[in-house]
């Protein structure tokens, strides 16, 4: 018994410092490639020098497949468990497997390997939810949109937190905006989702949105200016020695962000456990009922099943799941 569960955690340790490490650290190792694209030989040579650089001991590259569009598959050898990669053509992007924690940590639920995790096993009378996002991330912004009616809809029954990865991909703006939502959280509660309806409609109607809603202008000025000498966010902008990679940090949920293994935007997080769910506004709810230990009347409301647009305003068509910004 001891053994069994002794490998288990050997491989799921493997496998966390696998996933969280390719984030940062693949991006720091593209300059090995600098063709437009390249070939399949090319890229498991390149994935297998960046294992050895990186250390993983126990993960290797099995197979580099061709199979149309712009990633190539990658079969990756964990200890005997082989799990799915994909990088990009021309090698500049290498996305993380997905771990299936039920198949390495032996569940015996009885379900399938490839569903996704669509229920919260740790129930409270209040559930927690913690959002992290980039402010300007389109799948970020795109589970923001789904979740604004189910917050709606359950009211003061949810806690509910918006945080933000620890890192910036989309420039300067995003970690202004950042820094204003966060300031609209922590001073004034009861207008963040308000602002979120508004600022999703139309990025450029930040300012726009926070006048709108009567929001202490001065005040939030000030908080934002605060925080922002606190977390050293602009110093660090201007300073790229303390960059993720290729991108500023953002540090206000840093803790948090270790806490979890959040690698990328969107990150859902529930009662302190990790999950997956389709963006549509349905599914977010399903979730997040799940995690009540009594389910209010309110879970039995019927939202939209389609999946929000990604990026910014009010339409549908979205991807449905997986697509990220970091992962």
């Amino acid at each position: 018994m001891y053994n069994s569960v002794h490998m288990r955690r050997s491989l799921l340790n493997i496998l966390i410092v696998f996933a969280i490490g390719v984030a940062i650290g693949f991006s720091g190792f593209r300059y090995l490639s600098s063709k437009k694209s390249i070939s399949t030989d090319e890229a498991k040579e390149l994935l297998s020098q960046f294992m050895a650089q990186q250390g993983y001991e126990g993960v290797t590259v099995k197979e580099v497949s061709d199979e149309g569009g712009s990633n190539y598959k990658v079969l990756v050898d964990a200890q005997g468990r082989e799990f799915v990669s994909y990088i990009t053509k021309d090698g500049k992007q290498f996305f993380q497997m997905a771990v299936e924690l039920d198949e390495v940590m032996g569940n015996e639920s009885g379900a399938t390997p490839d569903a996704p995790f669509t229920e919260v096993s740790v129930k409270s009378e209040r559930p927690n939810i913690e959002l992290f996002v980039m402010s300007h991330c389109p799948f970020g912004t795109q589970v923001e949109k789904g979740l604004l009616p189910v917050l709606d809809l359950l009211g003061d029954s949810v806690a509910f937190n918006l945080k933000f990865v620890n890192y910036a991909m989309h420039g300067e703006k995003e970690i202004n905006e950042q820094l204003t939502q966060y300031c609209i959280q922590r001073d004034y509660p009861g207008q963040l989702l308000p602002y979120l309806g508004c600022f999703l409609a139309d990025e450029t109607m930040s300012s726009a949105c926070v006048a709108e809603l009567g929001i202490d202008e001065w005040g939030l000025n000030n908080c934002v200016q605060q925080s922002d000498t606190e977390y050293k966010i602009t110093e660090s902008f201007g300073d790229n020695s303390t960059w993720k990679g290729t991108y500023p940090p953002f540090s206000i949920y840093e803790e948090d962000n270790t806490k979890y293994g959040v690698s990328g935007s969107p990150t859902l997080v529930i009662n302190e456990q990790l999950v997956e769910s389709g963006r549509d506004s349905a599914s977010l709810l399903s979730v997040v009922c799940s995690a009540f230990e009594n389910r209010p009347v309110e879970c039995d409301t019927e939202l939209s099943s389609e999946a929000p647009s990604a990026g910014f305003g009010f339409n549908t068509g979205g991807p449905t799941s997986d697509a990220s910004c970091g992962d």
